[in-house]
């Protein structure tokens, strides 16, 4: 870790605790626990407002687009990641093969993009699902059902459309 970075947390509405590692309000990585961490609770700036909209049901996909350095991925991983964030709103989901139709790759791409999201919640890999199965979650499968039955509960009315898989 830089000296400059940071860890700092923010528990979200559905029992988990997301964890962010920051360098000056730019978001570096994020990751999930089911424990409250030891580590200071994020107080203000771009990212907290972000998450307080998020966990007023609010999807804010502007936000996204400006908290994310999106020069760290290929051109393709972007632009799956973008499409997902600006097009599957809140309380939605998309299969691997039609999120991999729309940015012209394959479904497996998809999926290899969504195992390697160093930035769960903010780039929503969690509804992105299989055509007959939820599909995978980094690290426990069930973590994605509660975000996806929050999401789907919680959504306002700014997050569009909803399309929504159940197992």
């Amino acid at each position: 870790m830089k000296s400059s970075e940071r860890i700092c947390t923010y528990e979200l509405p559905f029992g988990l605790w997301l964890l962010l590692l920051t360098d000056e309000e730019r978001l570096v990585r994020t990751w999930l626990q089911d424990s409250k961490p030891n580590a200071e609770e994020i107080r203000s700036g771009v990212l907290k407002d972000f998450l307080d909209k998020y966990s007023s049901g609010l999807w804010e996909p502007s936000f996204v687009l400006n908290l994310v350095d999106w020069n760290m991925f290929t051109e393709k991983r972007a632009e799956v990641y973008r499409t997902l964030t600006t097009a599957v709103p809140m309380g939605s989901t998309i299969t691997y093969g039609r999120l991999g139709n729309i940015c012209n790759c394959s479904p497996r791409a998809v999926g290899s993009y969504m195992r390697t999201n160093k930035f769960p919640i903010i780039i929503p890999c969690h509804r992105v699902v299989g055509q007959k199965s939820l599909g995978g979650y980094s690290p426990e499968v069930q973590w994605k059902r509660v975000i996806l039955e929050w999401e789907l509960n919680n959504a306002k009315s700014n997050s569009g459309n909803r399309t929504f898989w159940s197992w």
